[in-house]
């Protein structure tokens, strides 16, 4: 029999969506007894803020992540079914099929064999209605939630009879913006919700209920306070937020569930979930419901308007950067809204990144490269890492199609770790030189001959080919009486010799470049 075989190293919301894929998939495949499940929880989850009874530190409250033990979520018939201790040998990547199509051929086609893959399928579509309702049903016909769950689950949707006709606005804000490196990722601004936009879409709709829900429990509870009015409501009015994560998790999916519209960013899967509970909910995705430049002048306005705190903040300065960015501002502002975020997160080096960027664009090199001085001699390990784990992909060409020339060596040193990156390998020797004649630091100087070498030993490969046709060719050339002194003159067969000469050592490739 082959099998579809879901892992996943994430939170609770996201395993349980990525689970109702792979239901739905054996649904279509014809037997829902395709899938097994493992359930992996590492060391990294018993970091503080991701431990499962985590509330919170330094003054910050929050509702921590939500990764149980599989007998506290599931039934006992559903895991003795469908689960499994460890990971079988992987047959087939689910992701390389390009659509249910080319997965059902195969899939039938084999026997006994094992399809993994990390996470959701790719070609999964929930734009598809279809495609949306199978994954509902899965959720709510084939996973079946342990006796506590359960009562969870109708404890909130009895509570929510309490109330009549309301919306809820979902805010995603805990560990993604206080305490996870995730909140030093660009597309953050896709999951983590600025507060002043649920006070925006509040004041857009004065006659409307609204529940506010988010991990971050004093923002909520100052954002209503602020708003002062008695259809504005903390979720933290509702239930306790000091209750176990587990209750909240299934308690806040199951209240949103009877809402009548569900405000939310759309790659959060709390309410994604709580969508799949009650298909007939109203999904409103927030950062689609204003334009751009309704959005940004709102937040330009009431930024300071809610005394948040500061990383908080420092999430919606760079949120008004994104917007000011995408609505073509002026460099000058840009840097300003960068420098406010970084005020209010220090440690946060997207911020310093993106105001290196945006001093390249302006062409202002000599404060760029003033800057890059300071941050190199302050915290080089930081800066450089989170830009090659996160932002190289995104700022490559804002980088390398800079005009810069030795005299900006901390510039030129990023170019040539840019370019090498790359395997540019030409250009990151280039860029090295240049910041080897100007530059002081020592990265530099090692960075310079690591390259060097490097380069060296590339031209090494490439050229044992060449050498060999160019020998050839000279042993041609001797046989050309009266024109072979002419040819010997020409510059591409003295530049062949040099290639000869110079590859008869390591120090000869090095010199290579500059000859």
């Amino acid at each position: 029999m082959n099998y579809l075989i879901y892992f996943k190293y994430d939170g609770l919301g996201a395993r349980l969506v990525n689970l109702s894929y792979y239901f739905y998939l054996a649904n279509r495949l014809g037997n829902k007894n395709f899938v097994k499940f493992a359930w992996l929880n590492t060391e990294g989850f018993k970091k503080a803020h991701l431990s499962t009874d985590f509330k919170g530190k330094d003054g910050v409250k929050t509702i921590g992540f939500c990764v149980m033990e599989k007998e506290e979520i599931f039934s006992p018939t559903f895991i003795k079914k469908y689960y499994i201790d460890k990971l079988p040998k992987r047959d087939f990547d689910i992701n390389t099929f390009k659509n249910f199509d080319e997965l059902q051929e195969k899939f039938l086609s084999v026997d006994n064999a094992n399809f993994i893959t990390i996470g959701p399928p790719r070609f999964v579509n929930e734009d598809d209605m279809t495609d949306r309702l199978r994954i509902e049903n899965a959720f709510n016909k084939d996973i079946e939630f342990s006796d506590n769950v359960k009562a969870i689950i109708k404890e909130a949707k009895n509570k929510a009879l309490e109330f009549n006709d309301y919306n809820v606005i979902n805010l995603r804000a805990g560990d993604v913006v206080y305490f996870g490196n995730c909140r030093k990722k660009d597309e953050i601004i896709f999951r983590a919700t600025y507060f002043e936009l649920a006070l925006q879409i509040i004041k857009a709709n004065p006659n409307k209920k609204f529940i506010i829900s988010s991990e971050d429990v004093e923002s909520v509870d100052k954002l209503c306070d602020f708003v002062n009015s008695k259809n504005v409501i903390s979720a933290n009015k509702i239930r306790d937020w000091k209750r176990p994560n587990l209750e909240l998790f299934f308690f806040d999916i199951a209240f949103m569930s009877c809402a009548k519209e569900l405000y939310s960013s759309a790659t959060s899967s709390v309410p994604q979930l709580a969508r799949y509970m009650n298909k007939n909910i109203k999904g409103i995705n927030t950062l689609r419901y204003f334009s751009e430049e309704q959005r940004y002048e709102f937040l330009k306005k009431n930024i300071d308007i809610l005394n948040l705190h500061p990383m908080q903040k420092a999430l919606s300065y760079f949120h008004l950067f994104i917007l000011a960015r995408n609505l073509k501002e002026n460099y000058d502002i840009l840097i300003y809204y960068l420098r406010q975020a970084l005020k209010n997160d220090l440690d946060n080096d997207k911020y310093r990144i993106h105001i290196i960027a945006n001093l390249v664009l302006k062409q202002e090199y000599k404060k760029a490269n003033r800057y890059l001085s300071f941050i190199f001699n302050t915290r080089y390990n930081e800066f450089i890492s989170l830009f090659f784990e996160f932002q190289i992909n995104t700022l490559t060409n804002d980088f390398l199609n800079a005009k810069i020339n030795s005299k900006f060596p901390y510039l030129c040193f990023l170019n040539a770790k840019i370019a090498n990156h790359k395997k540019l390998h030409e250009k990151a020797i280039n860029f090295a030189k240049m910041a080897y004649d100007n530059g002081d630091l020592q990265i530099i100087k090692e960075l310079y001959l690591s390259l060097s070498i490097e380069y060296a030993l590339h031209l090494k490969q490439e050229l044992n080919v060449l050498k060999t046709r160019l020998v050839k060719l000279e042993n041609d050339i001797n046989t050309y009486d009266n024109a072979k002194n002419r040819i010997k003159n020409h510059l591409a067969y003295k530049f062949g010799r040099a290639l000869i000469e110079n590859s008869k050592s390591i120090k000869g490739y090095i010199k290579l470049p500059f000859i």
